[in-house]
C-alpha cells in the first residue's frame, strides 16, 4: 500500500506559524543594521565632505592657516539661514538647496527619549530655519554660530532624513548629528560638557565617559544625543547605543 507523504493541514498552518513567528523577530533587526549602516555611510560622507568645505572655504577667503573669524562669515547677526547660505557658496557646497526639513530645537530627542523640555515649551521661537539639502546624496545641512573658542568656530547641524518633513519626528543620534569647523579649519564631531554646562566642544576635548553619557538612552536632558556622531566615530565607526 502506497503511503500518503502529503502534508495536512494543520501541519502547513503551522508551519506558517512558526515562520511568521520567525520573520517577525528576524525583520525589525535586519531593516535596523540596515539603517544604521546606511547612517554610518552618510556620516563618512559627511565627514569627508566638510574636511573638504572647510579647505575650499579657507582657500576662497584667503584665510588659509588661519581662523574661521578670518572669513568673515559671522560678521553681524547672520540668520541660520543667511549663514548657512554663506557656508554653502565658500565651501563650494553649491549643489545644496533650500529644502523643507525643520526641526523645533526643543523637541530633538535622544533615542526613544523625549527630552526632559518636551513639546509643551516649544514656541516659534525654537525653530531651526530649514535644512539646506542633497537630494541625491539625502544629508541636509544647517549652520549656526558656534560658542567655542570665542565664537571663531561654527557649528554645522547635519540631518539624515531629507525627505521627513515632521519636525517632531527627527530624533539626535539617529536623524540629527552635530559637528563643528574650528581653529584652523579644523573638522570634528560638536559634543557636550554637561559637567561645565557647555556645549560646541571639539569631541577630541572631552573624555571617553563624557562623550558615551551624552549619547544614551539614560540621558533624558535637553541635550541628549548632541554627542552622538561623536560617539560613532569613537566606537570605530559602529552605531552601538541602539
Amino acid at each position: 500500500m502506497k503511503r500518503n507523504t502529503a502534508f495536512t493541514l494543520s501541519e502547513v498552518l503551522i508551519t506558517l506559524s512558526i515562520l511568521g513567528v520567525v520573520a517577525a523577530i528576524s525583520i525589525p533587526n535586519v531593516i535596523q543594521q540596515y539603517q544604521k549602516r546606511l547612517t554610518i555611510t552618510k556620516l563618512k560622507m559627511v565627514y569627508s565632505d566638510l574636511e573638504k568645505a572647510a579647505t575650499n572655504m579657507a582657500i576662497a577667503t584667503g584665510c588659509l592657516n588661519r581662523d574661521v573669524a578670518c572669513t568673515n562669515i559671522l560678521e553681524g547677526s547672520p540668520n541660520q539661514k543667511t549663514l548657512t547660505e554663506r557656508f554653502l557658496n565658500l565651501s563650494g557646497m553649491k549643489d545644496y538647496k533650500a529644502g523643507n526639513v525643520r526641526v523645533y530645537s526643543c523637541v530633538l530627542k535622544d533615542i526613544g527619549i523625549k527630552s526632559s523640555s518636551g513639546n509643551s515649551n516649544c514656541t516659534n521661537n525654537s525653530i531651526y530655519d530649514r535644512f539646506y539639502v542633497n537630494s541625491v546624496k539625502g544629508i541636509g545641512y544647517m549652520v549656526n554660530k558656534s560658542t567655542y573658542s570665542s565664537n571663531n568656530a561654527i557649528s554645522i547641524i547635519v540631518t539624515m532624513d531629507t525627505k521627513l518633513y515632521n519636525y517632531k519626528n527627527l530624533f539626535r543620534g539617529k536623524d540629527v548629528f552635530h559637528f563643528m569647523i574650528y581653529d584652523n579649519f579644523l573638522v570634528s564631531p560638536e559634543a557636550v560638557n554637561m559637567t561645565g554646562g557647555q556645549r560646541g566642544i571639539p569631541a577630541f576635548k572631552l573624555s571617553s565617559n563624557a562623550i558615551d553619557n551624552q549619547c544614551s538612552k539614560n540621558d533624558t536632558s535637553y541635550y541628549g544625543g548632541w554627542s552622538c556622531a561623536a560617539k560613532i566615530i569613537k566606537d570605530g565607526w559602529k552605531i552601538t547605543y541602539y
